[in-house]
């Protein structure tokens, strides 16, 4: 269920955020979640603006993506943390990798949430109702999901290669 959703989401803001990579924004949306300033993020937002598709700008669209994107974080979110809790009980439960998985699932959770910040600070930039500190929330809730999300990824690569290492020795 959660595999699924996480993948026609992901799949929808591919689409709706393919026009979002321009000269200011060589990353597309993340291009946005990342601005340091409110300079950097109206300068990404005043282009966007400028980029018409159709009877929408890269703007509008850029509100439609990350408007998706709160369907996309509910279920990677959850996505993360039933593997992280699979993981912990499949492999040995006294193992330090187990514990680790176990303790780290509910943090998929929180990366959800800091993505649920980051939305609405992209939201107020989008619709024209920035200021340096909406940035800046934007900014550091992006960074710390980002980082949670990249050590999270690699607690369930870990510990699928123990997996299946263990596995072969067995």
């Amino acid at each position: 269920f959660f595999l699924m959703g996480t993948i026609v989401f992901a799949y929808i803001m591919s689409t709706t955020g393919s026009t979002l990579f321009t000269s200011k924004a060589k990353h597309g949306i993340v291009s946005l979640e990342i601005a340091v300033d409110k300079s950097a993020a109206d300068g990404i937002q005043s282009e966007w603006e400028s980029i018409q598709h159709g009877k929408y700008n890269n703007a509008a669209l850029a509100i439609i993506n990350t408007k998706w994107d709160f369907g996309f974080l509910f279920f990677y979110s959850f996505l993360i943390y039933v593997s992280l809790k699979w993981v912990a009980r499949k492999n040995n439960t006294d193992s330090p990798l187990s514990r680790i998985a176990f303790y780290a699932a509910p943090f998929a959770l929180l990366a959800g949430m800091l993505d649920v910040i980051e939305n609405a600070g992209m939201l107020q930039t989008l619709e024209g109702k920035s200021s340096e500190l909406i940035v800046k929330i934007t900014y550091w809730s992006s960074l710390c999901k980002w980082t949670l999300l990249l050590l999270l990824l690699f607690i369930l690569l870990i510990s699928f290669i123990a997996k299946m290492v263990n596995r072969k020795t067995a």
